[in-house]
Order: structure tokens, then C-alpha cells, then sequence
């Protein structure tokens, strides 16, 4: 089975993509804090990792640094949610988020699910 963490601090936002995931046959792993995320992320390998990029303390951005300098779980794909943009439908050039000279994947808040659950069925085929 395969497993996603998700990382941030809107609990009713977590648990909703949660729910969701569950029903699709998902272990989802939630944390609140960049410092919980990680981890949750070194002790569980996550299959795919959902980092929101604003969140008190350590941001998503930095998190992502100091996942990828672990040879443990630097290999995890990440996928952003943030606020910062706007996936609106109407856009389809995807915004991304740039940490240490790699462009990452970014959900604009709110989303779709569908769109969600599209973009990680895209990073974790089969």
C-alpha cells in the first residue's frame, strides 16, 4: 500500500485530502509541523510527500532542504500546496516552487481534488 505524508498546518485541510486519499486505498501520515514532517518522513519513507509552503517555523521550502540532504529520504518526490498561487482551471501553465536550483510541483490553494489525486497518481504510477 502506498503511503503519503502530508505536511501542514491546516488540520481540516489535512484531514479532508486524508479522508480522500484513504478511500483510494492510501496510508496517509499527517503532521502539523515542518519538525513532525520530517520526522514522520525518516522514520515511515513515504512513497510521496505534501508539503504546504507557509507554515509557522520551519517553512516547506527549508523542510525540502533538509529532506533532500538526507540520504534516507532524499529521494522522495514532493508535491507543494500553498496559497501563494492560484490554480483556477483557467491557467495551464503550473506554477512551481524553486529550492536549491530544482523547480517543484505546486498545487495552488484551494484545489480540486480531483486534480490532487491526479498529479499524485502522475508521481506514483502503477
Amino acid at each position: 500500500m502506498r503511503k503519503i505524508l502530508i505536511i501542514d498546518d491546516d488540520q481540516n485541510l489535512t484531514k479532508l485530502i486524508q479522508a480522500h486519499l484513504n478511500k483510494l486505498g492510501y496510508t496517509v501520515l499527517l503532521a502539523h509541523t515542518s519538525e513532525d514532517g520530517i520526522k514522520l518522513a525518516k522514520k515511515n519513507k513515504p512513497d510521496l510527500i505534501l508539503m504546504d509552503v507557509m507554515m509557522p517555523g520551519t517553512d516547506g521550502a527549508e523542510s525540502v532542504k533538509l529532506l533532500k540532504a538526507d540520504p534516507i529520504v532524499s529521494d522522495i518526490p514532493v508535491i507543494f500546496l500553498t496559497a501563494l498561487i492560484s490554480t483556477d482551471g483557467e491557467n495551464e501553465q503550473q506554477e512551481k516552487v524553486l529550492v536549491d536550483d530544482i523547480y517543484y510541483e505546486t498545487i495552488g490553494k484551494p484545489f480540486e481534488l480531483n486534480d490532487l489525486i491526479e498529479r499524485i497518481n502522475n508521481k506514483l504510477p502503477g
